[in-house]
């Protein structure tokens, strides 16, 4: 659960920097 969690965040970072 908790490498889940951290692949998603890891993800949504990865998202945030492609928007930036």
């Amino acid at each position: 659960m908790k490498t889940s969690l951290i692949s998603l965040l890891r993800w949504w970072h990865i998202s945030l920097s492609r928007a930036m």
